[in-house]
């Protein structure tokens, strides 16, 4: 198979990307997994049993093991969580955790990490305290920040998750040899509680572009070629599609561009507006990125339904035209965007790039970073324009939403934050009713597209080849690649 590009990090705690976060999956496991069909079900918890206020969480764990051999904890999991959540720990994903009662006051220092609402009230029984009811908790549960970790093992290694000596993973694969830049292999982790359902022995993982990747393929050298782990070439797509080679799933994803708010024209709510109508989404997905995408005026994929209609209409140029004039920006440079090296990447940013001349004769110059570079760029804030996307890490719009809850959250890195909006998020987790809920996060989208500290463009979908052989693959449409029930039919 092959990854694409090197992985940044193997710490659950701070990977990011949907390749990293793939691949811990695969080497790690909480308490919980998502099924076949995409429900979460029991994986390390044997039971669990659930307070009357459904604030309170009790765990009881099966027998694990992790891959060295150590008997795994309830303090495996008190030890990660708290070092996830130290004032001093940098992890974009920390805010999951805030869901934890405390979890918000501990990484920010106003509590220490003893008042953190998790406690492991003997080895095999972990409590959890939650701020509020969360109805998708156990399915959060099975993100990668929520793994256990191995305490002594990072007390005798600096960087214990980043090498093949001393990573010690409690998943269904162990890390076996990682070549940076060029190649990762991983092997059956024959101490994982569920080992007999585990078929395959070994995943070898090449680190190549699209168009090797899909040559490689073609050899039969690759049994898998493209999403969710990397993208087809687009100039090869339609001769796949003609050929019926290529399967589609729909993927639980948006695709936006950030902007940078804090500081030059991008601080002007009128001139973001102008150039979010200024583009044009159908042409971009019809035209250049031609996989299945679907044009989205909205973060929150059209999939949910938030919205019964558009919130504006895609690639109004003459409003568009109307807003720039009306922000009264003189703009004496071109503008920079920023994206993470890569073919696709490069074609959307050109086209948005034209649109943008075209309609409004703005400007921009194209800046294409590796993805090591792109993300530590993104986190200082170091760009005006920057090519994204958010995958969901569970089934609910607030997922989406909550990537810019603060202008301080991790995931945010656009400057922007509204006091009301941070509120009607709030307001939403104390709210049981369905449809009640989701008209209130309906309104909060609409705060945030009129602001436009990001531009929404498309939802993504997953194209993919595999060889025949390969059987029982699942693939959830969140992009999480399962491998753990996969076989090769001879």
């Amino acid at each position: 198979m092959n990854l694409g590009q090197n992985p940044a990090t193997l710490d659950p705690a701070k990977a990011r990307d949907l390749n990293t976060l793939t691949l811990l999956r695969m080497l790690f496991e909480g308490l919980t997994r998502l099924s076949k069909e995409e429900k979460p079900e029991l994986a390390l918890a044997k039971e669990v049993s659930l307070s009357q206020d459904l604030k309170r969480y009790t765990f009881a764990l099966k027998e694990s093991f992790w891959s060295e051999g150590t008997p795994l904890t309830a303090y495996d999991f008190v030890y990660a969580w708290r070092r996830a959540l130290s004032p001093a720990f940098p992890s974009d994903y920390a805010a999951q955790l805030y869901v934890i009662k405390n979890g918000r006051a501990v990484k920010e220092g106003k509590l220490l990490q003893e008042e953190l609402g998790v406690k492991a009230l003997d080895e095999r029984t972990l409590q959890v305290d939650l701020e509020r009811p969360a109805p998708y908790f156990l399915e959060l549960l099975s993100f990668p920040i929520f793994f256990p970790l191995l305490q002594s093992r990072q007390e005798s290694y600096s960087r214990f998750v980043d090498h093949e000596d001393s990573l010690v993973g409690n998943g269904p694969f162990c890390l076996k040899r990682w070549k940076q830049d060029d190649s990762l292999l991983i092997e059956k982790n024959e101490r994982y509680w569920d080992s007999k359902s585990v078929k395959l022995k070994r995943v070898f993982f090449v680190m190549v572009d699209s168009e090797t990747e899909l040559a490689l393929f073609e050899k039969g050298e690759l049994d898998w070629a493209g999403s969710p782990l990397s993208s087809l070439p687009i100039d090869a797509l339609k001769e796949l599609q003609k050929r019926g080679r290529v399967k589609q799933k729909t993927f639980c994803a948006t695709s936006f561009v950030r902007l940078q708010t804090q500081k030059g024209p991008l601080a002007i709510p009128a001139f973001r507006r102008a150039l979010s109508l200024a583009v044009n989404r159908k042409e971009i997905v019809e035209h250049v990125t031609c996989g299945g995408q679907l044009p989205s005026t909205t973060l929150v994929p059209p999939s949910f339904r938030l919205h019964p209609r558009e919130l504006f209409e895609d690639g109004a140029t003459a409003q568009a035209k109307e807003l720039f004039k009306e922000s009264q920006v003189r703009l004496t440079r071109p503008l920079t965007f920023l994206y993470c090296n890569g073919t696709r990447n490069h074609l959307i940013a050109q086209a948005l790039q034209e649109q943008w001349r075209k309609a409004l004769g703005v400007l921009v110059r194209l800046e294409a970073a590796e993805r090591k570079i792109f993300f530590s760029r993104l986190s200082q804030g170091d760009f005006e324009l920057a090519l994204g996307d958010w995958v969901a890490d569970f089934h609910d719009p607030v997922n989406f939403l909550e990537i810019l809850k603060t202008k301080d959250a991790g995931t945010n890195r656009t400057g922007w934050e509204n006091a009301l909006y941070t509120e009607m998020l709030e307001r939403s987790f104390n709210i049981a009713a369905s449809k009640e809920r989701f008209s209130l996060l309906a309104e909060a989208e609409k705060i945030l597209l009129d602001e436009m500290p990001l531009i929404p463009l498309n939802q993504a979908a997953m194209l993919y080849l595999h060889q025949d052989k390969i059987k029982g693959v699942s693939i959830s449409s969140m992009g999480n690649m399962e491998l753990k029930w996969a076989y090769f039919d001879e």
